[in-house]
């Protein structure tokens, strides 16, 4: 009796035992080791985000919820500083974190994920991003990932100081090699000159304008965009369709509309390597 009572009671250990492993297996969750490699390269292949930060570039997994049979996991995206980071400006300090999120949405874009920041990371599991953390010694400067918002909204908090945007932050020339040819497209086309097709530029408009552009517009749009970066002395490698293709990709997304045009397509060019000086 005793012997059949200690087998039933192995038998129980045995069956708890699996059924934990069942619910640990079907509740993990494995980012893609691919889409992760892809955000750090995009990240250090900036010319203008990569001179400040090292290279152990670390996406690590942050809160954790299960939701109706599903594991919902949000990813905070960690890098370290270097000397080059104190020369910056407190307001350019932000605007380099706000360049990290556009650019996390970018890539998000090209490869085909889920919406301006998911990445696949196994079944049953949706993963995001969380937030930004950037360590300079002593000091983290974090930014929170919210896909739902402007990259221009978002707020950088020091340490446990208050959060802070600058006060100018709308008229801020950002510190990204994008924004730097974007800021010449606007300059160049400082506006539209008629409503003619072959007329249409770029400047002044968001994804909301991008999306109700015709065909043609957009391609003339686009067109004139990169003749005035050729005549800025950038490299064009790809032709109009190539980035249509990606602005409308890009602005699937309802998230991203109020994008200016101008940032995703300096956004696109750099991370495709497709447009260079």
């Amino acid at each position: 009796m005793n012997s059949k009572n200690g087998v039933v009671q192995n038998m129980k250990k045995i069956m708890a035992t699996c059924i934990v492993l069942i619910v640990l297996v079907g509740c993990s969750a494995k980012a893609d080791e691919e889409a992760m490699e892809t955000y750090k390269n995009d990240l250090l292949v900036s010319m203008d985000i990569s001179p400040y930060i090292n290279d152990d570039i670390e996406i690590l997994p942050g809160t954790r919820n299960k939701y109706e049979g599903y594991l919902f996991v949000d990813y905070n995206i960690r890098m370290n500083t270097n000397e080059n980071f104190n020369d910056l400006s407190k307001d350019d300090k932000y605007y380099l974190l706000n360049d990290i999120v556009l650019t996390i949405r970018t890539t998000t874009t090209l490869i085909g994920h889920n919406g301006g920041g998911s990445f696949d990371c196994g079944k049953k599991a949706i993963c995001d991003f969380e937030g930004i953390e950037i360590v300079d010694g002593e000091d983290t400067y974090t930014m929170e990932y919210e896909k739902s918002r402007s990259a221009d909204s978002h707020e950088m908090v020091v340490n446990s100081e208050e959060p802070y945007k600058p006060e100018t932050q709308q008229d801020k020339v950002s510190v990204t090699t994008g924004s730097a040819f974007s800021t010449g497209l606007d300059q160049e086309n400082n506006q539209d000159t008629g409503n003619q097709d072959t007329e249409t530029i770029v400047n002044n408009k968001n994804g909301n304008d991008w999306v109700n552009l015709t065909e043609n517009q957009k391609f003339h749009a686009v067109s004139n965009a990169l003749y005035s970066l050729e005549h800025q002395g950038y490299t064009i490698l790809e032709g109009e369709y190539y980035y249509i293709e990606a602005l409308d990709a890009f602005y699937s997304d309802a998230e991203t509309k109020n994008e200016s045009v101008t940032m995703a397509l300096a956004s696109i060019g750099t991370l495709s390597g497709t447009i260079n000086k």
